[in-house]
């Protein structure tokens, strides 16, 4: 089902009346509209997941398709932080932006997992933290995408050339929270479903589609192989809108009474 959209609002304030030859009034009318483009959206008011941009003059909720890579997108936008928590933060909106971090990395070094989220095709770095002989059983990569997004296909491999190509998740679990508060447990902690694994993965690119289409929020990236890895990409898909979005106006003064209206 297509989500409502916004038209352009328009209010209708009565300037003055003029007095015809055959004795009858006739209003003159000015036009005040918001969403046109003397009057953007985003200058009249706060938006919470819209997407103002699709459709000229239009507002409605932020849609994403499947040859779109969310986390790609969301980091090209400034809206990607590394870490859980960073006090040095600046702009950082909960429950907006998102965040992708490992508890099992340094925190300092979390800003190296940025990288899963460049251009697979141009890349010639990954992160290789996890590049060590033995104990990588039990590491994860989480992401906050800051909303849930509709997901149907999550990827994930190493650099595609020379010794690197050896170098991929030999075994591995993913699961997700669509950040609902029933997803949370009595100390408050995510619980997270298992939408895939492979613990005998002979893959170097994981293609993971094989889970229902939902929204999620939360992905959690699991080794279980105690192999060596490295991580060139992280590539999250799918295709829909979001579940809510909003638009609040600013108090609009007319100066005078208006008629609210197309």
């Amino acid at each position: 089902m297509l989500p409502r959209m916004l038209r352009p609002i328009w209010l209708l304030a009565l300037c003055a009346f003029a007095l015809l030859g055959n004795g009858r009034v006739q209003a003159e009318v000015e036009h005040f509209a918001v969403g046109g483009d003397d009057r953007e959206w985003a200058d009249w008011g706060t938006a919470d997941a819209i997407d103002d941009q699709s459709l000229p003059g239009w507002v409605q909720p932020r849609r994403t398709t499947l040859d779109v890579n969310l986390l790609r997108e969301l980091h090209l936008s400034g809206q990607l932080f590394a870490g859980k928590d960073h006090p040095a933060w600046t702009g950082f909106r909960p429950d907006q932006d998102a965040r992708i971090w490992s508890p099992n990395v340094p925190p300092a070094e979390n800003d190296g997992l940025l990288l899963l989220a460049e251009d697979g095709r141009a890349d010639s770095v990954s992160f290789n933290h996890f590049n060590r002989l033995s104990g990588n059983a039990g590491v994860a990569i989480f992401v906050d995408l800051g909303i849930p997004f509709p997901v149907s296909e999550i990827s994930f491999y190493p650099l595609s050339f020379g010794v690197h190509t050896d170098m991929f998740m030999k075994g591995y679990e993913l699961a997700a929270n669509d950040g609902s508060a029933e997803e949370v447990d009595e100390r408050g902690e995510l619980i997270f479903s298992l939408l895939d694994a492979d613990p005998l993965n002979p893959e170097p690119v994981v293609q993971s589609d094989a889970f229902p289409p939902q929204h999620i929020r939360y992905i959690k990236l699991t080794c279980t192989s105690p192999q060596a890895f490295e991580l060139d990409q992280l590539e999250i898909r799918g295709e829909g809108y979001i579940r809510r979005a909003s638009f609040t106006s600013h108090i609009i003064d007319l100066g005078d009474l208006a008629t609210f209206g197309r």
